[in-house]
């Protein structure tokens, strides 16, 4: 294998393998992370109780696996428009529309009318297509506001604070489910982080670019 960078010879490799300092200097980075963390709490709360939630409301447990396999079916081809739209129209731009979409489809399609059987197949269907553009998108975003030498150390002390998120997010959510009466509850939460994820790219993208309509 032909070695494009020179490897780094560093004493202390716990602290180079971080970059704890551009949290703090760099406010893009800081909003992108802190994005990051709360769209993938988010993302867990959904892709695991999506199913039980289904199976509480009467429905069968084929049915329940068939919502979860529709929302990643459809996740195939959100992984690979998202990324060809980012090409041509800006990733962070795709990446703010299809969190907000996600936010709009918790709000207005599973929260009101999730106890539908085929509004929840809809729901799975179009939050798999945006949802997995978070998947997509989010390391290339990283890169973007990253020099190449240091893309490994900053999107690996991202998900390092992402691991907490989503280390907490499944006991928090089944406290808030309870005895199956709390999954509004849980919905709201999962909204609620996923708007503030769509704020925070948002606050991201003018950090880096301004308000001006531009490819970024």
């Amino acid at each position: 294998l032909k070695v494009r960078l020179p490897a780094v010879k560093s004493e202390n490799f716990i602290k180079d393998s971080f970059v704890m300092m551009d949290l703090i200097h760099e406010p893009r980075f800081l909003t992108l992370s802190a994005a990051i963390l709360l769209g993938e709490f988010s993302l867990i709360l959904v892709f695991t109780y999506m199913p039980s939630y289904t199976m509480y409301h009467g429905y069968s447990e084929s049915d329940a696996f068939l919502v979860t396999i529709t929302c990643n079916c459809v996740g195939l081809i959100g992984r690979s428009l998202p990324s060809y739209a980012g090409d041509h129209f800006g990733r962070f731009n795709v990446m703010c529309i299809s969190v907000v979409a996600c936010t709009i489809l918790i709000f207005i399609i599973w929260l009101p009318f999730g106890s539908n059987l085929k509004i929840m197949y809809t729901f799975a269907a179009f939050y798999g297509l945006f949802n997995s553009t978070f998947q997509a998108l989010t390391p290339v975003c990283c890169g973007q506001i990253s020099k190449t030498k240091d893309f490994g150390k900053r999107y690996g002390t991202v998900y390092f604070f992402v691991s907490f998120g989503n280390l907490i997010a499944l006991p928090v959510g089944g406290a808030l489910i309870g005895n199956g009466k709390g999954y509004n509850n849980l919905i709201i939460l999962a909204g609620v982080t996923e708007a503030l994820s769509a704020i925070l790219w948002i606050i991201s993208r003018v950090i880096s670019t301004g308000w001006k309509l531009n490819k970024f």
